[in-house]
């Protein structure tokens, strides 16, 4: 469907796209992806950034499975997927025992937990998580807003 007046869409459903009319440009004053020297160490540092300025991007390999049969609780699912999407984590806590990141996804409210997820964190499985979180610490960034010209 071609969309106007830049011919991009801003939004689709599965019937309609529609391109956005009014938005806000922001600009990135600085970023960075997260790395640590180990799992534990890197999903400190996703903590403390989360503490420190908020939501951090990480991509994932999301998994059919993923996709079509998430609805709710805490996902684990073993899988080496390369990374094909990028979602927003935004916190994280703690189920029965088990460490898991609260995540925001882009499929819309329909999907899972109101657009939301909660995926395990690298330490489940005694630190092996990350063959069961679709690699979603493996590749994170933060971004710092320029505020300067809003």
């Amino acid at each position: 469907m071609e969309c106007s007046p830049f011919h991009r869409c801003g939004s689709c459903w599965p019937d309609n796209c529609f391109a956005l009319q009014n938005y806000t440009r922001y600009y990135v004053k600085e970023y960075a992806q997260i790395n640590g020297t180990n799992p534990e160490d890197t999903r400190n540092k996703i903590k403390a950034e989360l503490q420190a300025r908020g939501p951090v991007a990480c991509a994932i390999g999301a998994t059919k499975k993923f996709e079509y049969e998430y609805t709710n609780g805490v996902y684990s699912e073993e899988s080496n997927l390369e990374s094909n999407h990028i979602v927003t984590v935004s916190g994280w806590g703690v189920e029965n025992g088990t460490e898991y990141w609260t995540v925001r996804n882009s499929w819309g409210d329909a999907w899972g937990e109101t657009g939301w997820f909660r995926v395990v964190t690298s330490s489940f499985k005694e630190g092996n998580g990350d063959k069961w979180n679709m690699g979603i610490e493996r590749e994170c960034y933060y971004a710092i807003v320029d505020a300067s010209n809003l």
